[in-house]
């Protein structure tokens, strides 16, 4: 691999596996975290239901607690889509400049 000539061909054969590896870590990430986020949306439901009687029997302060972890959970949510909006923005305008100025890559 070392003494090989570095060809056009193998720039793209390079670049088309970063592409895929890449592809499948982010499509097999964004369905796990999709499915954590259904999970959590599901107990808050069943929070939603229970909550009333928790609070009749005494659960104040576990109310208090479950709340402000779903407000971090929330938070945290926030964070990642927007860092994956401005991540996916940057690998769009790189593409585009790479389409322009590097067409031979047959991106």
């Amino acid at each position: 691999m070392f003494g090989s000539k570095l060809t056009r061909e193998s720039v793209q054969r390079a670049f088309g596996n970063l592409k895929h590896h890449v592809g499948q870590t982010y499509h097999r990430t964004k369905h796990f975290l999709g499915q954590v986020d259904h999970g959590v949306q599901v107990a808050k439901r069943i929070y939603g239901a229970v909550a009333p009687v928790l609070e009749h029997y005494g659960g104040g302060a576990a109310n208090k607690h479950i709340i402000k972890a779903i407000g971090g959970y929330e938070h945290l949510r926030n964070k990642v889509m927007d860092t994956h909006e401005t991540a996916a923005n940057n690998v769009n305008q790189v593409v585009g400049h790479l389409k322009k100025r590097v067409p031979e890559l047959g991106l």
